[in-house]
């Protein structure tokens, strides 16, 4: 929860932590969350689950809430974890979205550290799976829109949050020659198991072979338990 802001009170010259300070904070004013709502993976910016809260509140005024059901919870550390998350209205009950599932397995866990927590990470899944249904297509469109705004003409540079930083030097818009497809991959997609953001390739790869999206980690542990 708390990986933007520690990363901003991070003392280090380096410009790759600089870099992902400014990250942060461009991020987090356009997405228009906390600088703790936003999470540096892989070098990429993501909103993370308090950052989904914050635009849940947002957008229903304190009135939505996030209404789980749990399909299967985990009774030990081998179990399987099942929960299921809508967008519903406090006060009416009504649903605002569709269920969305977080699943979690022993095998989907990356991390020694969360060992026995399926339960804590399936509800999580859900949880941001949830919202993302019902406000992923307009937290998007805000993103674009406040992005539009960041862009600048030709012969000007707009440091952004005070940083010192443009936004040709954040690649936000910028003029600065865009990467090669071969020098970077971006996210396209999200693994079955774990959650992590995969790239197209990788989906397609996924799909093909497993009919679903599996990570490169979560494809390894099927392959042991096949």
């Amino acid at each position: 929860m708390w990986a933007g802001g520690s990363k901003l009170l991070e003392k280090s010259e380096s410009k790759e932590v600089q870099k992902q300070k400014n990250a942060i904070l461009v991020m987090s004013n356009v997405l228009g969350v906390s600088p703790f709502g936003v999470n540096i993976l892989g070098g990429v910016a993501y909103i993370n689950k308090l950052g989904r809260k914050q635009k849940l509140r947002q957008y229903g005024g304190g009135k939505w809430a996030v209404e789980y059901n749990w399909v299967q919870r985990a009774l030990n550390d081998t179990d399987k974890a099942i929960c299921e998350a809508r967008v519903i209205d406090r006060e009416t009950r009504q649903p605002l979205g569709e269920w969305a599932v977080g699943e979690c397995s022993p095998a989907s866990m990356k991390m020694s550290t969360l060992a026995g927590y399926q339960n804590h990470n399936a509800q999580t899944r859900a949880h941001n799976r949830a919202i993302e249904e019902c406000l992923g297509a307009e937290i998007h469109e805000e993103m674009l829109e406040n992005l539009g705004k960041l862009q600048m003409s030709k012969d000007q540079k707009l440091p952004m949050l005070e940083t010192g930083v443009s936004i040709e030097e954040m690649n936000v818009g910028g003029n600065q020659p865009k990467q090669k497809s071969d020098d970077i991959e971006l996210p396209e997609a999200e693994c079955h198991e774990c959650g992590n953001p995969m790239t197209k390739q990788e989906a397609t790869y996924s799909m093909k072979i497993y009919k679903r999206n599996l990570c490169r980690q979560c494809q390894a542990q099927v392959k042991k338990m096949q």
